[in-house]
């Protein structure tokens, strides 16, 4: 007499892109009837009195499914998948029928894929020297980060018109020059991603108090920062950070009357290209390369006169302009952007 024993069991599995794929599906063995894979409502595989029945299979896996025919007996029902791709995602269901009754199980599929190399290659000599970092066949599309080189960070302290060197730090060693162990220190991978914030410890309230400066130098590019800092006897005891931030995401404020879909953004002393969209698309082909892969809009708020843009790692450098052009609007605005400095 057949029990009926349906339950569910749920499984989760990552498929690698265009490599083979075993989606499991495991049962209380007994003899087989039936076996059906289902890839949400479309059949992708069955098997049925003793054989597998493929006529009605779903067309994208004619030639890309199979069961494990000899582990029936250990109650493995399990799908191969192979050549997976990104299509493939989706909720499966394994339905399987013996003489004990009904099992199924789900299997949340996704497909990734992995990076498996990296190409750098730098290009020059021109007005920039351009390092271009590629790979192919990823999935999801990475997040890529350029980290900070070739600069240097020194922090000083001034007190009483007297100035001394407290730390220097060089990107290209990652060597940290410390005068003031263990009272004062960076932490290099910070650092080197845009956040050259001192922290400070072991205090002497009246010793220390005074004034906190960072100078980052790299080619062509200068930022400072003082902060003058008054200490506790209280404060002493604690950790102290000074933040020293020379690379930040800055989003430069933009409206305008919405008439128009071209928005052009040009850096106002020379007059280059930092962001174009127009006919509801971005147009970077004259993009100057400094700016490649660093600049976004928020589109769904172009059609209520919001052209504001995103600007990606932007090397503080005290105070600068940035110009946007609306082309058949009503309005065009200069924007002024200021370090912060704390």
């Amino acid at each position: 007499m057949c029990e009926t024993l349906l339950s569910k069991i749920y499984a989760h599995v990552t498929c690698n892109f265009s490599m083979d794929c075993v989606l499991p599906c495991q049962f209380k063995p007994a003899d087989v009837e039936a076996i059906q894979w289902y890839r949400q409502n479309a059949l992708i595989h069955s098997f049925l009195n003793g054989s597998e029945m493929l006529d009605q299979q779903n067309e994208r896996y004619r030639g890309r499914t199979s069961l494990f025919l000899g582990e029936f007996t250990q109650g493995n029902a399990s799908l191969l998948l192979k050549h997976s791709d990104i299509h493939d995602r989706g909720r499966y269901k394994c339905h399987v029928r013996t003489a004990l009754g009904d099992q199924e199980s789900v299997v949340i599929t996704k497909v990734e894929a992995p990076i498996r190399s990296l190409t750098l290659h730098m290009t020059g000599p021109g007005r920039y020297e351009e390092v271009m970092c590629s790979s192919q066949n990823i999935y999801p599309a990475p997040q890529l980060t350029f980290k900070l080189h070739n600069f240097s960070l020194t922090w000083t302290f001034t007190k009483a018109n007297k100035t001394t060197v407290i730390l220097i730090f060089d990107s290209l060693s990652h060597q940290t020059s410390n005068l003031w162990e263990n009272q004062a220190r960076v932490d290099p991978d910070q650092v080197l991603s845009g956040n050259g914030s001192l922290q400070l410890q072991n205090l002497d309230s009246s010793a220390q108090t005074g004034t906190y400066s960072c100078a980052f130098s790299a080619s062509n590019i200068q930022h400072l920062v003082h902060n003058h800092i008054s200490f506790t006897a209280a404060a002493t005891d604690s950790n102290i950070e000074v933040a020293c931030p020379f690379s930040e995401d800055y989003i430069l404020p933009c409206t305008f009357e919405p008439c128009s879909n071209e928005v052009i953004y040009r850096k106002v002393k020379s007059s280059i290209s930092v962001h174009s969209f127009n006919k509801q698309e971005d147009h970077l082909g004259d993009q100057e390369k400094q700016y490649s892969s660093r600049t976004s809009l928020f589109k769904a708020q172009i059609s209520q006169g919001k052209a504001s843009l995103q600007l990606k790692s932007a090397i503080i450098q005290g105070q600068g302009k940035s110009e946007d052009g609306l082309r058949g609007g009503r309005a065009t605005q200069e924007l002024t952007q200021r370090a912060k400095s704390h």
